[in-house]
């Protein structure tokens, strides 16, 4: 199965994804792409290249180091950015826990 590069890698020249360091499929996907667009409107987070890193971490599986390279920014404004999309996913979960999403669609 081919994967699509994200289109400012291409810009980078990678070409496949033997250019960058995946997680196992396991680890790679922390939230699907539509809620991590959901995530980043409740955010407010803008475009840009910290928006671009978190993407590429939290939906392609690519390594922290490895997206603060491809972006040209810090592993630690990275980090940072990762951290507030996980936080405010974790917050929705809890919110809205699978069980409650079933248990509504039944009545």
């Amino acid at each position: 199965m081919h994967r699509l590069i994200p289109c400012h890698m291409m810009q980078l020249g990678w070409r496949d994804q033997s250019s960058y360091q995946r997680r196992s499929h396991d680890e790679n996907r922390s939230m699907t792409p539509e809620q991590f667009e959901a995530i980043a409107r409740l955010v407010r987070a803008r475009e840009g290249p910290a928006r671009s890193a978190a993407r590429l971490v939290l939906i392609d599986g690519m390594r922290v180091k490895a997206a603060a390279e491809a972006c040209a920014l810090t592993s630690q404004s990275v980090s940072k950015a990762v951290r507030r999309f996980r936080e405010a996913h974790a917050l929705l979960c809890a919110a809205y826990p699978p069980q409650a999403e079933k248990s509504e669609r039944e009545a």
